[in-house]
């Protein structure tokens, strides 16, 4: 799990503690010597081959708690999470009062995702020094992880009581409060009280701004924002969240603006790019928007936003089979996308390939029967084949699934029934059922009594 702080990789704190065993060469013994050796490769990073070497050390002496602590630490390193475990475990059975023994066993259980077992040594550890303040943050970032958010906040706190101008307990005590919906307006007072103890706390006024987002403060977010940029004006990220907040303002100008300079500072930043497409597209600026999403697919190709909003933007722009190649891109993704395997037959309903237009869209309807977009798709594609019964039975399934009271009360879903019921009502004029689709076109002016379509 990622840490805020005090990663658990202390390779140097190793160094640190044990390297000090500075010896003549005839004092030391061979134990002691290999333990030297295995410090200096890591200094060296050659991490197996000081593995090797405290191997040689607990063979030598098998009580060698620095043996085993090394060993532990470096199979950490190397990602081998159960044979560490092993490791620490002799360690601290050599040495139970070592807070720092249990403090790494604790950390690479939480590797190795065992979070109880991690907090459980993270307390001990604390039972042997109770101000040990890199134990309490690593117990609060995994009631974190795990969805224990009371739990990390009063861990938070027992370090503010300890430590009162520790920023850092202030600011993660706000990234726990934000993920509590009720709790938001605390989080900004949290990241208030660590930048009040640390003015040019760049992530801290970021945080600020994303929880004022949450809150819907944007004009607000944008300000912490601009502190953040301010204080580190070459960091790409609050560039690229101003960008994001921006649009959510409808500031696409700026949105545009904010993008393209985190664009600049970090030329591989997915984020940044599929920003700047989404807000060139709301400004009409299409062909520019194909560009930033080519950018964006190339950065991240295994990304199913940047070809869903590419086949979109060349939707828009009439490019229907550079549409389609989009959309098999990003169902080859993501392939119980049923949105965009809609999208993909409404391109071939233009091309007027109507056949694989019903195969598609039937795809779409069987991964979701409730999804109405797909049914009327599936109509309008029956109307295109004149195959007009099951046309209007496609029809009646998206007045069905849209219910007259989410008609009228939400409008994008009151636009695809009016849709459904006027399409429904063309059918029966084709067939000369004049009077039937008159009553259609009554439900459909229910909806929307402005459509000067429908009369």
């Amino acid at each position: 799990m990622p840490k805020r702080i005090f990663s658990s990789f202390l390779i140097l704190c190793v160094l640190s503690l044990f390297n000090s065993i500075i010896l003549k060469a005839q004092d030391i013994s061979k134990h002691d010597e290999l333990i030297v050796k295995g410090n200096r490769l890591i200094v060296k990073k050659k991490y197996n081959e000081a593995l090797n070497a405290y191997n040689e050390a607990t063979k030598l002496r098998h009580n060698s708690f620095k043996g085993w602590y090394n060993k532990g630490i470096v199979l950490d390193y190397l990602g081998r999470y159960e044979e560490a475990i092993e490791a620490l475990n002799k360690a601290v059975e050599i040495e139970p009062n070592n807070h720092n023994a249990w403090f790494i066993n604790g950390n690479v259980l939480d590797h190795n995702a065992e979070y109880l077992e991690a907090i459980s040594a993270f307390e001990k550890a604390l039972k042997i020094k109770p101000d040990f303040v890199k134990a309490l943050f690593n117990i609060a970032n995994v009631f974190d992880h795990i969805g224990k958010y009371e739990d990390a906040i009063d861990t938070y706190d027992k370090i503010i009581e300890l430590k009162p101008d520790s920023y850092e307990a202030w600011n993660n005590k706000g990234l726990t409060l934000v993920r509590i919906p009720d709790r938001r307006p605390e989080a900004v007072e949290s990241y208030d009280k660590a930048i009040s103890i640390k003015p040019d706390f760049y992530e801290a006024w970021i945080n600020k701004g994303n929880a004022y987002v949450r809150i819907r403060k944007y004009e607000d977010a944008v300000k912490s924002y601009d502190k953040a940029i301010e204080i580190k004006p070459k960091e790409h990220a609050a560039w690229a969240d101003k960008g994001f907040t921006l649009a959510d303002l409808g500031d696409n100008e700026g949105a545009v603006h904010a993008f393209k300079k985190a664009a600049e500072l970090k030329p591989d930043s997915y984020a940044s790019w599929n920003g700047i497409g989404l807000s060139l597209d709301k400004l009409g600026r299409y062909e520019e928007s194909i560009k930033a999403y080519k950018k964006a697919s190339k950065i991240d190709p295994s990304s199913y936003g940047a070809w869903t909003n590419l086949g979109l933007a060349f939707s828009r722009t009439d490019r229907h089979i550079e549409a389609i190649d989009a959309y098999e891109h990003a169902i080859k993704i993501q392939p119980d996308s049923y949105e965009t395997i809609t999208n993909k037959s409404l391109e071939l309903i233009t091309l007027a390939k109507y056949p694989q237009a019903l195969e598609t869209v039937v795809k779409a309807i069987n991964l979701k029967r409730d999804y109405p977009q797909a049914w009327n798709t599936k109509g309008a594609v029956l109307v295109s084949l004149g195959k007009m019964k099951e046309a209007i039975e496609a029809f009646d399934m998206t007045i069905q699934i849209i219910s007259d009271n989410e008609a009228y009360e939400i409008p994008r879903l009151g636009k695809i029934k009016y849709k459904a019921l006027n399409k429904k009502g063309l059918v029966f004029v084709r067939m000369q059922l004049f009077k039937e689709a008159a009553a259609e076109f009554d439900k459909a002016t229910n909806i929307d009594p402005s459509s000067y379509a429908t009369w």
